[in-house]
C-alpha cells in the first residue's frame, strides 16, 4: 500500500505545484487518506508496517524519500493506539541518516517528522534513546566530513541544521 500511495502522491506533485487545483485537491484527499491508514495500524501490525515504512527512505529518488518521511510523520501524529515504542530506535536512525540529504523537501519533512515524533511520543519513551541519537549524529557528521569532496574545517555544515 505504501509504495502505491507514494507513487500517486508523486504523480500529483508537479501538477499541484503548478497551480492545478484539481491535482492539489486529489493530493490533499490522498494525504488525508494516508493519515487515516497509518492511524489505523494496530500494535500487532507495527513491526511489519515499520519495515515497509522505512523502505521509501532508502530510495534514490528524492520525492520518494520526501513522501516516505511525510508518511512517517503522519504515523507519529495520527496513530494513537499502536505501541510502536520498540521501533523508535530504527525510526530515529532512518531519520537521522537523512540529515545529510541534499533534497530540500526531504530535509523539511525530516524536520517536521522529528517534530511530530517529539510532540506525540511520551518523553519517557524518547529519553532512553537520546545517547543513541547523539552518538549516531556524531558518527554521521564524522562520515560526512571524511567523504570525498566534503568541506573541511569550520565551514562544514550538516544540511538539516542549516535550513531556515
Amino acid at each position: 500500500v505504501i509504495p502505491t500511495m507514494i507513487a500517486e502522491l508523486i504523480s500529483l506533485d508537479e501538477a499541484a505545484a503548478g497551480g492545478d487545483d484539481e491535482a492539489k485537491a486529489k493530493q490533499d484527499i490522498l494525504d488525508k487518506s494516508a493519515g487515516q491508514f497509518v492511524g489505523a495500524i494496530t500494535t500487532d501490525g507495527v513491526s511489519s508496517f515499520v519495515t515497509e515504512l522505512v523502505k521509501p527512505l532508502l530510495s534514490e529518488n528524492g520525492p520518494t524519500r520526501a513522501w516516505g518521511v511525510h508518511l512517517m510523520a503522519l504515523f507519529f501524529a495520527e496513530n494513537k493506539t499502536a505501541d510502536f515504542y520498540d521501533q523508535i530506535p530504527l525510526l530515529i536512525k532512518e531519520l537521522v541518516r537523512l540529515f545529510t540529504d541534499e533534497d530540500r523537501a526531504v530535509l523539511d519533512n525530516v524536520r517536521d517528522c522529528l517534530t511530530a515524533l517529539v510532540k506525540n511520543v511520551p518523553l519517557d519513551q524518547l529519553l532512553p534513546h537520546v545517547d543513541f541519537t547523539r552518538n549516531y549524529i556524531v558518527s554521521l557528521i564524522s562520515e560526512a566530513r571524511h567523504r570525498k569532496g566534503a568541506a573541511k574545517g569550520p565551514d562544514f555544515r550538516l544540511p538539516l541544521f542549516n535550513i531556515p
